[in-house]
């Protein structure tokens, strides 16, 4: 690594930096909406029982439900990566929370599946903008040397909201009616308030040629002056530069970027598929297929909730030791492993004990996509690329329950399992034959392979 080069740049400097409270404060405003996006999406999971019982609907009206959000989601994506890398990381953020956690409000005041539908949706819209940005945002801010730990440590509160929405479902639920869960759910709009505070990605700005903003911001995060005074005597050559380079989304299809772009669209289709099909119709599938009472699928769910934290937890200790690649080996070929023995499992008490076990593993490899997806971009159209490749994930993640609704209906649950192992492995080939391994590099060195 040239390191005389790299402190003449925003980038070189900014992956060079010790962590400040500034670099705090944007990982856990980033952290948060995580959560909060997680929480959003699996409160409608745990309200369908409740819905069920209400609206008295059926188990394919069950998964087009749940999956509306899921669509909203699917052109949220294609739209926030665009209006990020235009308007910035900060205000997109702010927007993306703020919107759905005032919409999910509304749910509160539905009174049939049509309304309920079209709130979802449109809320939706909102969601699938934030968890993208958060995790573009931390990547850009995080020491190289830590990148990938920090940006997994985001995902450690993706599961963290399936953990609250259980708690809301357990102890809300009973006593006030699944309509107050979503009020709970219009609390994240704290957040989009306390984000208005945070500083803008450096990276961006310098890309936006907007150098001057950009050393302001690398001031706030600790950045000695002599290391800044060396940017400010490169500015008007980089300003220059930066005017005559145009980057288009158009280039996700070029020579350059369509391998990687196949890559993280794939990963994270097939992630969703199997991931969100699952954890959509966990509660259900305890409750309707194996018998299990609602109060007892829920604390069931609450454990499956705490594995899946620790999980992530594990990947974010352990991606920078071993690398992504192996981290998505170990976590999708295990996962991939424990999906093929519940098929051959009739003990109800063994299968639920497995099924509880099996997130700690593959949410090691769905920890990938917040960690490994945006490294593999320049920032001109990282957030593009990332948000693109997350509307892949959109689609899976809305066909999903609509799909294993479809295979529960037919009685041979089989089927659901037998989709998250082809997933899983499929996942493994994917990151063997054109990964790109990232540890310990630079965003510049990772651009140049």
């Amino acid at each position: 690594m040239n390191t005389q080069l790299e402190g003449k740049t925003v980038s070189g400097i900014s992956q060079n930096l010790k962590l400040s409270n500034t670099h705090y404060f944007i990982i856990i405003c980033a952290a948060l909406g995580f959560f909060v996006d997680s929480l959003d999406l699996y409160i409608v999971a745990y309200a369908m029982p409740f819905m069920v019982t209400e609206w008295k609907i059926d188990a394919i009206t069950n998964g087009v439900l749940a999956s509306a959000g899921i669509w909203g989601a699917l052109i949220g994506s294609l739209a926030w990566g665009p209006i990020s890398d235009k308007i910035g990381r900060k205000w997109s953020l702010v927007l993306t929370i703020a919107g759905f956690s005032a919409l999910t409000g509304a749910i509160y005041f539905t009174t049939n599946t049509t309304q309920f539908m079209v709130i979802r949706f449109a809320s939706g819209f909102f969601l699938g903008g934030a968890i993208p940005i958060a995790g573009v945002f931390t990547s850009e801010i995080a020491p190289f040397a830590i990148r990938g730990k920090l940006t997994s440590v985001l995902g450690c509160f993706f599961p963290a909201g399936l953990l609250g929405a259980s708690l809301i479902s357990l102890f809300i639920a009973p006593v006030f009616g699944w309509r107050a869960m979503f009020i709970v759910g219009a609390v994240p709009i704290i957040l989009a308030v306390a984000c208005i505070k945070l500083p803008e990605s450096p990276l961006w700005l310098a890309a936006k040629g907007r150098q001057e903003e950009a050393i302001a911001v690398l001031r706030r995060l600790g950045a000695s002056e002599e290391d800044l005074n060396q940017v400010i005597i490169e500015k008007a050559k980089d300003e220059q530069e930066i005017k005559t380079k145009k980057v288009s989304p158009a280039v996700l299809f070029g020579p350059k970027y369509r391998k990687r772009f196949a890559f993280t669209t794939s990963f994270y289709f097939f992630t969703n598929l199997a991931y969100f099909g699952f954890a959509m119709w966990l509660p259900s599938l305890l409750n309707t297929v194996y018998g299990i009472p609602k109060t007892e699928t829920f604390k069931l769910t609450l454990a499956v909730a705490c594995v899946a934290i620790l999980g992530r937890a594990y990947s974010a200790w352990a991606i920078e030791k071993f690398g992504r690649k192996t981290m998505a080996y170990v976590g999708y070929g295990v996962a991939g492993a424990a999906s093929i023995a519940v098929m051959f499992v009739n003990n109800v008490t063994l299968l639920v004990a497995i099924l509880i076990i099996m997130p700690f593993f593959y949410e090691q490899g769905a920890g990938l996509t917040v960690s490994w997806v945006p490294e593999l971009y320049p920032p001109e159209i990282r957030a593009t690329a990332n948000a693109w490749s997350n509307s892949a994930g959109r689609i899976s993640s809305a066909c999903a329950p609509i799909l294993f609704g479809y295979i529960i209906s037919t009685g041979a649950v089989f089927g659901i399992y037998l989709v998250m192992a082809g997933c899983f492995w499929l996942l493994c080939f994917l990151s063997k034959t054109i990964g790109i391994e990232t540890k310990g590099k630079t965003l510049e060195e990772i651009e140049a392979a």
